[in-house]
């Protein structure tokens, strides 16, 4: 032990790299939280909440809940993006009506889409195994999913208003 402490001391382990890391990610949070700060603290609460459930259960059990939860993730960024761009096609009367219609639908289908990941990452044999079939570690675990998928819907959905727009300035 007083060998690997020596060595450490003398610069054996070089710890620059991990503290490059945190500090990109110091300055990209900061960032985030100047141009969107509710976006901001909604990461900052997921990971938080993932941090401690983590510490709950290991990290090999975390790893198996993280491995299904970013699988279902993924599938409902997909199915997101492809309505949410029916959503955009459909022709309003006034920008007003459209706001209304797209704010309203939006809404629905980003709930729709929760309720179904969650029935999906509490149904994968993965979390099963992760949260020892225990109800209230279960809850937990899923407790974090909303923290996740929520700013990845954003994202996806300011995508596609973009790429909307400038498909329509092209075509004209």
């Amino acid at each position: 032990m007083q060998s690997i402490a020596e060595e450490m001391g003398e610069g054996g382990y070089d710890l620059q790299p991990e503290t490059a890391r945190y500090e990109i990610a110091s300055r990209d949070l900061e960032h985030l939280k100047a141009t969107d700060s509710e976006l901001a603290d909604d990461i900052i609460s997921a990971t938080l909440a993932e941090v401690e459930l983590r510490e709950k259960i290991g990290s090999g059990r975390f790893e198996l809940f993280k491995a299904a939860q970013s699988e279902g993730l993924e599938r409902a960024t997909e199915d997101y993006k492809h309505q949410f761009r029916a959503l955009l096609k459909v022709e309003d009367t006034t920008p007003s009506q459209r706001y209304d219609r797209l704010r309203a639908e939006v809404a629905q289908i980003a709930r729709e889409l929760y309720r179904k990941l969650l029935r999906q990452i509490a149904a994968d044999e993965r979390t099963k195994e992760a949260c020892a079939r225990d109800v209230a570690l279960l809850k937990e675990a899923l407790s974090t999913v909303e923290g996740r998928l929520m700013p990845m819907l954003e994202r996806v959905g300011d995508t596609e208003i973009d790429r909307y727009h400038a498909n329509r300035n092209q075509a004209h």
